[in-house]
């Protein structure tokens, strides 16, 4: 089990003048960087891979949906255009020397919509042939991709690790998994122990987020029962810490950000990291 925090803790856009991040991370003892790719050419890939072997951390990939980039859209064009997206993330992931990218791919986060059953039905197969799609592209650069469950407040689509296992029974392919977070699974499990067991290999990304997105440790997520479960399933790859900082612009709206949920964005990594590393030392 690796453990990797994510580059919004810091910025809600990640860019070449944000590379001394990189060894940062890997000083306050991180095995690997999350970086997000908005599609914006912000950042090159070459230096920022020079930048991580530098420092020796690994990397994945977080990436997302748009209303210009649905998947699960029934315009055709929309729907190219977030395959477009997402190959382009792989290309990327690939070129920094990650193996993952995962995120909210399925449908923009956000989404809650009385909706007519067939119409709901469409969407979900739009998303699920767009899915196998860039699965097909993730295999044939040896990547996998992660489908991030999100809460109801998040998603009108699948909410629980047993609706996102049938999404991915649906999509049907061997380099499309799930990504798990913490924050999503309070709100919809019943426990985050069962959702992760019974997720099993399907898991390739996990985000470990506290109740109130803050420090981890300081809320109400039962992080016994998260590190217990993840070890009991052989789980290898990465656990994230994920929050975010106030950006001061749409993003914040994004993420339903209204106040700060941390003074000290290196003082919330360095405290959050040693209370997971404690956590699974207990139950190793």
């Amino acid at each position: 089990m690796r453990f990797s925090i994510a580059t919004f803790v810091w910025t809600g856009s990640f860019t070449n003048e944000q590379l001394d991040l990189v060894p940062k991370v890997a000083e306050l003892g991180y095995d690997d960087l999350e970086v997000v790719f908005d599609g914006s050419g912000g950042v090159d890939a070459g230096p920022l891979r020079e930048r991580l072997e530098e420092s020796g951390l690994g990397a994945s990939v977080l990436a997302f949906d748009l209303p210009e980039r649905d998947l699960s859209s029934p315009d055709q064009a929309i729907r190219e255009a977030g395959i477009s997206y997402l190959t382009d993330a792989l290309d990327f992931a690939a070129a920094i020397g990650a193996e993952v990218v995962a995120g909210p791919i399925a449908h923009p986060p956000g989404r809650a919509r009385p909706l007519p059953a067939d119409e709901r039905r469409a969407e979900r197969a739009h998303a699920v042939e767009s899915l196998r799609t860039v699965g097909e592209r993730a295999g044939e650069r040896g990547l996998l991709l992660g489908v991030e469950q999100l809460s109801r407040y998040d998603s009108d689509m699948f909410n629980t690790a047993t609706e996102t296992l049938a999404l991915l029974a649906d999509i049907d392919h061997d380099s499309v998994g799930m990504l798990l977070d913490t924050f999503h699974m309070q709100m919809e499990e019943r426990s985050a122990g069962e959702a992760i067991r019974a997720a099993g290999d399907k898991l390739v990304h996990f985000h470990s987020v506290e109740s109130h997105r803050g420090e981890l440790g300081t809320g109400q997520i039962a992080w016994d029962d998260v590190f217990s479960a993840l070890t009991e399933i052989g789980y290898e790859r990465d656990v994230s810490v994920e929050s975010f900082s106030m950006t001061g612009t749409e993003f914040d709206a994004l993420v339903n950000m209204w106040r700060p949920w941390f003074d000290d964005a290196d003082g919330f990594a360095g405290k959050s990291l040693a209370y997971a590393r404690g956590q699974l030392d207990s139950v190793q």
